[in-house]
């Protein structure tokens, strides 16, 4: 797999968990909320600690 196959693997997982936190909590909230959910989702696919 070279860098750039890997960096498209990344940007499709990063997108799929930001579109995973944007229909499960919809329009309206401050960014900070959307900045705490996807940190907690991206934790759950043990990306971040």
């Amino acid at each position: 797999m070279n860098k750039e196959q890997i960096d498209d693997a990344l940007t499709y997982k990063i997108i799929g968990c930001a579109m995973k936190v944007h229909s499960t909590l919809g329009n309206g909230f401050q960014e900070v909320m959307y900045q705490r959910a996807l940190a907690i989702e991206m934790k759950k696919m043990n990306w971040i600690l």
